[in-house]
């Protein structure tokens, strides 16, 4: 399977992306819903193939470090 790569500051012609129609997720953690929304986007190669879409992103500094904390961390730790 191929991918699609767009470099950086090139020229994408955007009328051959698909965008599927959005779908909702929900996770649930004790008393509590999670919910999003996600939306399938490729662009369709041969054979009906879907290929999905990378761009390369400008390089960006950082100027600080945050830290990480798991999803099901609770409010108290």
């Amino acid at each position: 399977m191929n991918d699609i790569f767009v470099p950086l500051f090139e020229k994408f012609h955007w009328e051959r992306v698909i965008v599927d129609e959005p779908t909702t997720h929900i996770f649930t953690k004790g008393n509590s819903d999670f919910e999003w929304t996600t939306s399938k986007v490729y662009v369709e190669g041969e054979n009906g193939a879907e290929l999905p879409i990378f761009f390369e992103l400008a390089e960006k500094k950082l100027l600080r470090v945050n830290g990480l904390w798991p999803f099901t961390l609770s409010k108290e730790h």
